[in-house]
């Protein structure tokens, strides 16, 4: 689901930043998307693999955050596209 729908942000020419908990897979799919969108003559995609970002941190999420602010102006829209696993019965605490 992140992958298309960076891959359709891309293709509309939007700017993208990609961020995954793993750095060597936010590159591949980076250089994934800019082959497909230039395949398709559609231009250049400006994909940006920033990696490293664990939703499940909040150290991660904050030096993410800093990092970005260092080299974007703004962020216009943010999709988050994490899944829930192994979740325990609801309990009251």
């Amino acid at each position: 689901l992140g992958f298309s729908t960076a891959m359709h942000l891309a293709r509309a020419r939007a700017q993208v930043v990609l961020a995954c908990r793993s750095v060597g897979k936010c590159e591949q799919a980076a250089k994934k998307i800019e082959q497909d969108v230039a395949a398709m003559s559609e231009g250049v995609a400006h994909v940006t693999p920033m990696g490293n970002l664990d939703l499940a941190s909040f150290e991660s999420i904050r030096t993410f955050a800093a990092t970005f602010r260092t080299q974007f102006p703004a962020l216009d829209s943010l999709i988050l596209n994490a899944g829930v696993m192994l979740v325990e019965p609801f309990q009251l605490t």
